[in-house]
């Protein structure tokens, strides 16, 4: 799904997710151009899933914990420092971090161990219940 999907869909549907974390994030839908092969007219995107902050700011009250982090050699660093920058001017929580790499998979392959830590999952796991609440599953 990637870091757009991630964060867009944990701050779209906020009571299906105990948290979010994003590598490298596409934070708005006209950036998967350089990524993608397609034409963007060949994705289906509703106006108001087309970015990242649009949609974590419609929601505020209501998201899970979320992170992201971005290479400082990634072409989407500039991006993800500016999606960071939003959300401190729209005082919404959120850890940001950046490190050494590029869009690559020896980023995210290190920094796996991010998410891990972030999320509050034990080895027996968590479940946001329909009240918003969190338990222990298992």
């Amino acid at each position: 799904m990637g870091g757009f999907g991630a964060l867009r869909l944990a701050g779209k549907f906020t009571t299906r997710f105990a948290a979010a974390s994003a590598h490298s994030a596409i934070t708005k839908f006209s950036q998967m151009r350089d990524f993608v092969e397609e034409p963007l007219s060949a994705f289906t995107a509703l106006e108001e899933d087309r970015s990242v902050f649009d949609t974590l700011q419609r929601n505020h009250a209501r998201l899970p914990p979320f992170r992201f982090d971005c290479g400082l050699e990634d072409p989407l660093l500039s991006a993800n420092r500016a999606l960071h920058a939003e959300l401190i001017a729209a005082d919404i929580g959120h850890t940001y971090q950046e490190f050494p790499g590029a869009h690559a998979w020896d980023y995210w392959h290190t920094h796996l161990a991010d998410i891990c830590c972030f999320t509050p999952f034990s080895p027996i796991g968590l479940v946001r219940s329909q009240s918003g609440k969190t338990r222990a599953t298992g």
